[in-house]
């Protein structure tokens, strides 16, 4: 029975419509496979046609030449097909490649490119807190400079203010007097040019004009002993020389000081810029002298001449007015 089943097998298979049959089922399936959309992944069609080759092999005594060449376009079909499977995967393994690629760089690109907005924000930080920094600088340095400048000045104004003091003791020392604003005193001058000034004489109300300056107010044999005169600026210098009976001086003030011989002891007392005092040893005063105002100046005393005292007044006058050019009181 068994040999009967194989018997009948191989009648089957030698039969035309068993071969026809397979070709048809292939060739249906290498159809399928042509279509764009049912191309198979690469090896399956190499698969496919290693069967229908081997099925090939096992029909080809029971072929004949058409079947034959039917089975070898076949077999070409599906070499066809398994060449395209390898395009086709070629093209998406390009494409894939491609893709990530792309993929890859935009991904590169964003991250540099966030890398540089990272950079770029992070610099420009930098450059604000420097920009800050250096305008907070900017404005300390110029703070400090005002406040340099303005100790500077401060220093300029007091070092000006200690000159001018010392200026004005230096001045203070010297027969330098500044006018007051006292009233001047009552006198019966009547015609007082614009420049003149009224000088008086002791303690009698005597008035002597003066109209001319460097102006003598006492002159003993010809040398000026007390003398007045008028700078541009409107102060008054009152100069005393007095000397003893070898002409050697005893004191003397003008406007580069006052010097006393070391034999006597007179001391200038200056109360204030417009006064001038002479005493003695014993505190007595022998000269006093006031600025009273730009118009007025008064002296009183007695000055020592060649051993001799002489007084700063008008003798024999009382509330007189007197004239003068350059010489008020002249001793011959």
């Amino acid at each position: 029975m068994a040999k009967q089943f194989m018997d009948m097998l191989e009648e089957a298979w030698k039969r035309s419509a068993t071969g026809w049959t397979l070709f048809a089922f292939s060739a249906s399936w290498c159809l399928w496979w042509l279509y764009p959309d049912h191309t198979p992944t690469v090896g399956y069609s190499i698969g496919v046609l290693a069967v229908v080759a081997a099925v090939m092999a096992a029909l080809l005594d029971n072929l004949g030449a058409l079947a034959k060449f039917s089975w070898i376009i076949l077999l070409f079909g599906f070499l066809f097909v398994e060449t395209r499977a390898i395009d086709e995967d070629k093209r998406k393994t390009t494409k894939e490649l491609t893709d990530n690629f792309a993929h890859v760089s935009n991904q590169a690109a964003d991250n540099f490119k966030g890398i540089l907005e990272v950079e770029k924000n992070n610099f420009k930080d930098v450059l604000d807190n420097q920009q800050r920094h250096f305008s907070a600088m900017a404005t300390h340095l110029v703070d400090q400079q005002k406040q340099q400048n303005q100790e500077f000045n401060a220093i300029l104004t007091k070092q000006q203010q200690l000159f001018e003091e010392q200026q004005g003791f230096a001045e203070f020392l010297t027969g330098k007097l500044l006018p007051a604003s006292d009233p001047t005193p009552t006198n019966s001058c009547r015609t007082v040019g614009p420049d003149d000034v009224f000088v008086a004489l002791g303690t009698n109300s005597n008035i002597a004009v003066a109209n001319r300056f460097p102006t003598t107010i006492l002159e003993i044999h010809g040398h000026s002993v007390v003398s007045i005169d008028r700078s541009l600026a409107g102060s008054l210098i009152l100069s005393i020389d007095m000397r003893d009976i070898n002409s050697k001086i005893i004191a003397k003030l003008d406007k580069n000081g006052f010097v006393v011989s070391k034999n006597y002891e007179l001391y200038a007392l200056r109360p204030d810029r417009s006064t001038i005092i002479i005493e003695d040893g014993f505190g007595k005063e022998v000269v006093k002298a006031r600025f009273i105002n730009p118009k007025a100046f008064a002296i009183e005393g007695v000055v020592q001449y060649q051993d001799k005292s002489f007084p700063l007044d008008l003798t024999g006058f009382y509330g007189s007015c007197f004239a003068h050019g350059s010489t008020i009181i002249s001793i011959p």
